[in-house]
Order: C-alpha cells, then structure tokens, then sequence
C-alpha cells in the first residue's frame, strides 16, 4: 500500500533520511517502507509491505502496487461514478433494486467495452490503453430509453464513443494525496470512524 506522509511515525523517519527502506512493528507485525522517487510528481512516495526483505526491489513493489490499483479504480467506479453511496429509496427492497440496477448497468457497460475488444489491463506494462468508462457509463443512462426500440443503434453508437475515447495512458502519471475524505452520504456510517468525530481518538 502507498501509504500517507504522516501514516506512522516510520514514515516520517524515512522521509527525512538519506535512506531507502526502514523496518518497524505494527499491530504486532514486521513491516518494511520503501521510499521510491516518484518522477512523474517530484516527490517521494512510501510504499508498505510485508514480503521477505529479499524480495523487495523497486521493480517488485510498483509492479504490486499498479496491480492493486485495478481495486481502487473499482471503488471508483462505484462511488464517483455510479453514486453507489445515494439512495432515493426507503425501504429495503427498494434499496436492493437500486444496488442490483448499478451493478447491471455497470457490467452492461464493462460488456460493451468488451465488445469493441478491449482487451485485459496487464498490470505489469508501464503504458496501456483503455476507453473512458465514465463517459461511456453516463451516456448509457442518458440514452437508456433507446433500449425499447433502438438497442442495437444504440449499441453501435456506445461502441463508436470507446472506441474514440481510448487513448494511449501512462501508469502513475497522476498522483493525488492519500486523505480520509468527509462521507458523500447525509446519512450515519455505522461501521467508520472519521477523524472530525470527537468520538475517535489517536493513540
């Protein structure tokens, strides 16, 4: 995981020394942090990892990590771009048919995407190419009602806008800050713990 400048008390260390890697126990765990100069940013990043120190390698932990961030771009996916978070209904049927209606939508347009051929994302490349799922999704909504008498056109029309909004993108070309962000949803999160809750404390 990247982690956070002020994370833990290791990090900090690392980030103000000459060093490259530093060891420190963890919830009763061994970890070590790897400091790796980020080009692209001019900045250092922090990695932590639990594999054997002779594993560990440049190459090695952004390989890792550019295979994780497929997860986080499906946490995107059904946050920012789905609202998997907002609900417009109250009971509890209601709620899974609006789930269950994401979830299709978002295959329907993982499915078109495929269609048009492209291919899996390989983790291990540097560089890769791969449509706007954003654009593509919305306009699927947009569009939706053409499903009852135009599906193929529209099928073709969603077809032609990946295939003109694929584009050539490098790896860890953005990088943006690891924070806890306030809830996009008005109502409680029973199982999270945000820092401006007077409730939770550091120890």
């Amino acid at each position: 995981m990247r982690c956070r400048s002020n994370c833990h008390h290791a990090v900090q260390r690392l980030l103000g020394s000459n060093k490259k890697i530093t060891t420190s126990e963890v919830a009763g765990k061994r970890i070590h942090f790897v400091k790796i100069w980020n080009a692209q940013s001019k900045v250092h990043d922090v990695f932590a990892t639990n594999l054997p120190a002779r594993l560990i390698t440049r190459t090695t932990i952004l390989k890792l990590y550019r295979m994780r961030w497929e997860v986080e771009t499906s946490f995107r996916e059904l946050t920012a771009t789905t609202k998997g978070e907002q609900w417009h209904a109250k009971s509890y049927n209601g709620l899974m048919q609006e789930l269950y209606a994401k979830f299709w939508l978002i295959n329907a347009t993982k499915g078109i995407l495929k269609i048009i051929g492209e291919k899996p994302l390989d983790p291990m490349k540097r560089t890769y190419r791969k449509a706007n799922f954003k654009l593509i999704f919305n306009m699927f909504i947009e569009r939706f009602q053409l499903l009852w008498h135009k599906f193929e056109e529209l099928i073709a029309w969603l077809k032609t806008l990946a295939k003109e909004s694929t584009e050539n993108r490098k790896r860890c070309s953005r990088r943006y800050p690891r924070e806890i962000k306030t809830p996009a949803s008005p109502y409680t999160y029973n199982n999270t713990e945000w820092w401006f809750d007077k409730s939770f404390s550091l120890n």
